[in-house]
């Protein structure tokens, strides 16, 4: 049976040899390997790639004595981990094979940093074994360690993660800055909004609405008037419904939903009237006949919310009430049904005649 060549390999990922000891990589065969590492033991005994070339070199006296056919050897990175460092890890590990062709790899680490570079080892060489040589607790240390770092790291670069951990800090920062401890409210609603949002899943919503105004602001329509009253209206009505709390001074939770709506609802309709409009002219809406049916729809619940929130503030909420004000919605509503139908109908007879 013929016996595979193994390297035992060890890597000094940020390059500790280089840097601390001036050994450059990449180093082969046990006496070069011993010598390095005394260089580096030498510079600094603390250093946790003394132990794990160490351990490389045991595992090569191990498996020589076994009579297999073995090589030892240590690439180095760079100081500046990343692409820079695996690029020269890549670079000598071909160096190696050059020298030695191996048919497998038993791969030395003193933790996980070293241990990222497993999968380009992997795409040249298969790995068959890993040996973690850790020196007094430090595997903790270590993994806790770059766990943070890789967050730190995507929380920078990645912008999934910039956007919530160094975005939304920071216009917290900029409204502190403005408006001083009035900020606080404004900061705490924008972070309710944006759990509202992540809740129930609507940043989709958001970002459809987005890319109707850009279109809209692209193609310079007349639309993109009627989008943005809509959203000042919008914002109107929250910041009247708001008023309208804190100067009517409810008691409880319902009593304050109530007065918000009551001052803020026909606010709210009248903003929600024009975005249809400017979907109707962006041709979202496709029939005059279906936006009349949509702005009557509106306005029955509109007129429907604001009676019903106006009748429970007043404890005025009797069945008498409560049924005039579903008369005149029906009627709203049915108003708003027999509009379509007129579109559908004529576009029938369109169709007929066609």
């Amino acid at each position: 049976m013929v016996k595979n060549k193994v390297l035992v390999l060890c890597v000094d990922r940020d390059d500790d040899l280089g840097v601390k000891a001036n050994v450059r990589g990449p180093i082969i065969g046990r006496d070069a390997v011993l010598n390095a590492a005394e260089k580096l033991g030498l510079a600094d005994p603390s250093d946790s790639d003394v132990n794990a070339i160490f351990r490389a070199v045991q595992l090569y006296d191990e498996l020589k004595s076994k009579g297999e056919k073995v090589e030892v050897a240590v690439i180095t990175g760079s100081g500046k981990l990343g692409i820079e460092s695996d690029r020269r890890i890549n670079e000598q590990l071909e160096n190696v094979l050059e020298k030695f062709d191996a048919d497998e790899v038993i791969f030395v680490s003193d933790g996980a940093s070293d241990e990222q570079v497993l999968p380009l080892i992997n795409r040249k060489v298969p790995a068959v074994y890993l040996e973690r040589v850790i020196v007094n607790q430090a595997a903790k240390l270590e993994s806790t360690y770059f766990v943070i770092y890789n967050f730190v790291r995507h929380m920078i670069n990645d912008a999934r993660y910039s956007r919530m951990f160094l975005g939304m800090p920071a216009v917290a920062l900029i409204f502190y800055a403005t408006f001083g401890s009035a900020a606080i409210r404004l900061i705490i609603g924008f972070l309710g909004i944006y759990l509202f949002l992540k809740g129930f899943q609507l940043e989709e919503n958001v970002a459809h609405v987005i890319n109707v105004i850009m279109d809209s602001a692209r193609k310079m329509r007349i639309s993109l008037f009627l989008y943005l009253t809509s959203i000042t209206l919008f914002i109107v009505g929250i910041v009247t419904g708001v008023s309208g709390v804190e100067s009517a001074n409810p008691i409880g939770i319902l009593q304050s939903i109530l007065t918000f709506l009551n001052a803020s609802i026909y606010t709210f309709g009248i903003s929600a009237m024009a975005w249809c409009i400017g979907a109707y002219i962006d041709k979202k809406i496709r029939k005059i006949t279906a936006l009349l049916g949509i702005e009557i729809m509106i306005i029955a619940l509109t007129f429907l919310t604001d009676v019903l929130a106006e009748l429970m503030l007043t404890n005025q909420l009797t069945l008498t009430n409560i049924g005039k004000a579903i008369v005149i919605v029906g009627l709203m509503l049915t108003l708003a049904v027999i509009v379509n139908s007129f579109g559908k109908k004529k576009r029938r007879g369109l169709n007929v005649l066609q």
